[in-house]
C-alpha cells in the first residue's frame, strides 16, 4: 500500500512538474510572441518610415524637376518672345527693303526714260543747232559774194565815171538809165543789211538753243544727282569733315532726330521721303560748296 501511495505521490509530483514545466513553457512562448510581434512592429515602422522617406526624396525629386520645366518653360517663352519681335524687326525690313528696292527699280525706270527723253532733245537740239551752223554759213557766203558784189559794182561805177552819179560810157547795148547804179547799191545794201539782221537773228537762235542744250545737261545731271541714295557711312563721314551737327542735318531736312540717328549709327533706312529730302539737301551743299 505504501508502495503504491509512493507511486501515487510521484505521479502527482511529476505531472505537477510537468504542469509547472507547461505553464513555465507557455509563459516563455508568450514572451517569445509577444519579442517578436514588437521586433516585427519596429520593423514595419522603420519600414513604413523609409518608404516615407522614399517618396519624399522621390516627391522632392518630381517637385525639383517640374521647378525646373516651369523654369525653362518661362525661359523658351520669353525668348519665343524675343525672337517673334526680332522676327517682326526683320520682316519689317525687309519690306522697307522691298519697297526701297520697288522705289529704286521705279527711279530707274523713270530715270531710263528721262534720259531718252533727255538725250531725244539733246539729239533734236544738236541736228537743229548743226542745221542753223549750215545755214549761217550759206548766209555769211552769201553776205559775202553780196559785200563783193557791191565793191565790184562800187568799182564798175568809179571806173565809168569817176564818179557813181555820173552817166555811164556809150555802148553798143542799151545803156541804163542815170541813177541806175546807185538803186542796185542800195539794193546791194538792203540785201547786206537783211543778211546781216538774218545772221544776227540766227546766231542769236543757236546761242539759246546751245543756252537750252546746256539747262537740259545740267538739268539732267541735278536730276541723276538727287537720285542717289547716300549711306549712313557717306553721310557720317561728311558731316565730320564738313564740321555739321546732327540739329542742323534735321533743322534744314525735316527729318525727325531719332529717324537720322538710327540711319546714322543703327543703319536702319529713312522712309522715301526723308530719304529724298536728304538726297536734295547733300546735292545742294555739294553744289554751293
Amino acid at each position: 500500500m505504501e508502495m503504491e501511495r509512493d507511486s501515487i505521490e510521484q505521479m502527482v509530483d511529476y505531472q505537477r512538474g510537468l504542469e509547472l514545466e507547461r505553464n513555465h513553457l507557455a509563459q516563455t512562448d508568450d514572451m517569445k510572441a509577444i519579442s517578436l510581434l514588437e521586433e516585427v512592429r519596429q520593423q514595419g515602422e522603420l519600414a513604413q518610415e523609409l518608404q516615407e522617406q522614399k517618396f519624399k526624396a522621390e516627391l522632392n525629386a518630381h517637385l525639383q524637376t517640374i521647378s525646373q520645366l516651369k523654369h525653362d518653360r518661362f525661359v523658351a517663352a520669353r525668348r519665343a518672345k524675343t525672337l517673334e519681335t526680332e522676327l517682326r524687326q526683320e520682316q519689317d525690313a525687309l519690306e522697307a527693303s522691298k519697297q526701297k528696292v520697288a522705289e529704286l527699280q521705279t527711279k530707274v525706270s523713270k530715270g531710263l526714260c528721262e534720259k531718252e527723253a533727255y538725250q531725244e532733245k539733246e539729239r533734236a537740239l544738236q541736228t537743229k543747232i548743226k542745221f542753223l551752223e549750215n545755214k549761217l554759213k550759206m548766209a555769211e557766203a552769201k553776205q559775202c559774194v553780196g559785200e563783193q558784189e557791191a565793191i565790184r559794182l562800187r568799182k564798175t561805177g568809179e571806173s565809168d565815171g569817176g564818179d557813181p552819179t555820173s552817166e555811164p560810157a556809150a555802148d553798143s547795148t542799151e545803156a541804163p538809165p542815170r541813177g541806175a547804179g546807185q538803186e542796185v547799191q542800195g539794193d546791194r545794201l538792203k540785201l547786206e543789211l537783211k543778211n546781216k539782221s538774218s545772221l544776227l537773228s540766227e546766231k542769236t537762235e543757236v546761242s539759246q538753243l546751245e543756252s537750252s542744250l546746256k539747262v537740259l545737261n545740267i538739268q539732267q545731271t541735278e536730276q541723276t544727282e538727287v537720285e542717289i541714295d547716300r549711306s549712313p557711312e557717306e553721310l557720317k563721314l561728311y558731316i565730320e569733315e564738313a564740321d555739321i551737327t546732327q540739329s542742323t542735318v534735321v533743322k534744314q531736312t525735316k527729318i525727325p532726330q531719332s529717324s537720322l540717328n538710327a540711319f546714322i549709327h543703327q543703319s536702319r533706312p529713312l522712309k522715301p521721303k526723308h530719304q529724298r529730302a536728304l538726297n536734295a539737301w547733300w546735292f545742294r551743299k555739294e553744289t554751293s560748296a
